[in-house]
């Protein structure tokens, strides 16, 4: 895990690597609020994940929505890997049609099958 921080925009890229699955979700839980407790936009960089999991998609899809709630911004790296895209068709999200939470117009989700 690394991260880096751009201070004059207050944006930082958190490199979450290895298994993202349920035995480290209260680790990156505690990662992202950390990251997004410092910074207005946090974009996650997951492309060297190994596994990817429900639980950290739900962990990402809570993270999302509660840094709406602050008007902060919680972003995809434009590089997925094939198990983050497998996780989510698994999942049944659909890259077009994103969550069904009328609150977020800028699902997490929605086009972001890169």
């Amino acid at each position: 895990m690394s991260n880096s921080k751009d201070s004059s925009e207050l944006s930082r890229v958190l490199a979450l690597e290895g298994a993202l699955t349920v035995q480290r979700i209260g680790e990156l839980k505690e990662m992202i609020s950390l990251a997004l407790s410092e910074s207005d936009e946090v974009v996650l960089n997951v492309e060297n994940a190994a596994e990817i999991d429900l639980s950290f998609l739900q962990l990402l899809c809570a993270a999302h929505k509660s840094a709406s709630h602050r008007n902060k911004h919680l972003l995809l790296g434009a590089r997925q890997p094939p198990c983050l895209r497998q996780a989510k068709a698994d999942a049944g999200i659909l890259p077009l049609e994103g969550c069904c939470d009328a609150f977020h117009k800028d699902c997490l989700w929605k086009g972001a099958d890169r």
